[in-house]
């Protein structure tokens, strides 16, 4: 059992070891001129397959992103320490995650380009339930400005 301050975090810990020599952080890719667009697209895929199993990472940065140099398309994420398994609203989950991604791919990209892009994916998504645009759009903005809390994002991966 993980407590802070009396209040329950998970009911168990488990430590993965996993190679990672073969790969490189975001960051660095990006740093070295990697293409934006086509580190959208892997992001957005693999961030929505998690988020559809209702797994949420609530620190998605770009040094916690490992992109596998010998295998293109391949990432993984590492940093496990804050994150939630069992959500149930994987497009509010997803929209965060994007969001977060926002404030350090736009570094590289300009804002507009990846809001255009966030935008075009998030509308096949929305189908099933559409109900859930306005909270996404809310969720999008207030992670793209760092503008949600380690504790508001707890609030966010636990109530949906």
């Amino acid at each position: 059992i993980i407590e802070i301050n009396g209040k329950l975090l998970a009911r168990e810990q488990v430590v993965i070891l996993e190679n990672l020599f073969d790969h490189i952080s975001a960051r660095t890719y990006l740093e070295t001129g990697y293409c934006t667009f086509t580190l959208f697209k892997l992001l957005d895929s693999e961030l929505w397959a998690l988020a559809s199993r209702g797994i949420a990472h609530a620190d998605p940065n770009a040094g916690n992103i490992m992109l596998s140099a010998s295998k293109p398309g391949r990432l993984k994420l590492i940093d496990w320490e804050y994150a939630a398994f069992g959500a149930n609203q994987p497009v509010l989950i997803w929209a965060y995650y994007m969001g977060f991604i926002r404030m350090w791919l736009t570094k590289y990209m300009p804002p507009g380009e990846f809001d255009s892009l966030f935008h075009n994916s998030l509308s096949p998504r929305l189908a099933e339930c559409k109900e859930l645009e306005s909270s996404a759009l809310e969720i999008y903005g207030k992670a793209g400005r760092n503008e949600l809390s380690r504790a508001q994002t707890y609030n966010l991966i636990k109530s949906r």
